[in-house]
């Protein structure tokens, strides 16, 4: 079931370059982003969503870098027909020369 949403996820991405020439946006968007946290440079995900209706979505991030990984939950309250964003911090994902990070996003179900 989560290689499901996942492989969901993947697909709902690939559509937002096609959706964009259109003028419409899809959501969610997420993007990987470095940011200084006590004098070092981390890791972080960016999630923006929106939806119809107000309601909320969770989503479970995993951070892998290198031979590590790192999970967190988001949960964002949506008020409907607007953008909402929310990020997660890494701080133990420190930023190295080596590359290589990489991250998924998967929705959860609330009850």
């Amino acid at each position: 079931m989560k290689k499901l949403w996942t492989l969901g996820l993947l697909a709902l991405f690939a559509c937002q370059s096609n959706s964009s020439e259109t003028g419409a946006t899809s959501y969610p968007q997420s993007e990987i982003v470095e940011l200084e946290l006590n004098n070092n440079v981390v890791y972080g995900v960016v999630l923006r969503d929106s939806s119809e209706k107000a309601e909320q979505h969770a989503y479970k991030i995993s951070l892998k870098l290198n031979d590590r990984v790192w999970f967190d939950t988001l949960i964002l309250d949506l008020p409907g027909q607007q953008m909402v964003q929310g990020e997660s911090i890494f701080a133990e994902a420190v930023v190295d020369d080596m590359g290589g990070s990489e991250f998924e996003i998967e929705l959860i179900e609330l009850d």
